[in-house]
């Protein structure tokens, strides 16, 4: 039987997890430098399944695992595409409250999710996109 890399990596970080803090912020998986590889395959891979699973094997370890699904959020590497016009009046008219959001209106949601407020809520994928997906 061959085992993925993918399977081990998910072991890893698991066993890595279980020992220290009580929540595993998956909103944090793309600042990471992964391996080419292991970066593909989550691509592939829907973050809101990824925390119900990861949710339901790490709680009886009583860690929380959530992800946070912003909408476009306005940022010096995200600044060029709002430049073009077509492209920025197509997405503001997807976003019922009419403007693209901005780091601050997401750290909240994080932030929440990683504190005791939040200490009954695993495996839930927290969206936060102006109304887009209310629609």
């Amino acid at each position: 039987m061959e085992i993925r890399p993918e399977f081990l990596a998910l072991v890893l970080a698991c066993a890595l997890v279980t020992a220290v803090p009580r929540v595993l912020p998956l909103v944090a998986l793309s600042r990471l430098q992964l391996p080419r590889w292991l970066a593909g395959w989550l691509r592939y891979v829907p973050i809101a399944v990824l925390a119900a699973l990861l949710a339901i094997e790490l709680a009886p370890f009583n860690i929380q695992v959530n992800a946070v699904a912003p909408t476009f959020v306005f940022t010096p590497l995200t600044g060029p595409m709002f430049e073009d016009d077509g492209f920025r009046e197509d997405v503001l008219s997807r976003i019922p409250l009419g403007r693209i959001a901005v780091p601050e209106e997401i750290v909240g949601s994080v932030v929440f999710l990683a504190s005791a407020a939040a200490d009954m809520i695993t495996g839930h994928t927290l969206v936060v996109d102006g109304g887009w997906t209310a629609q």
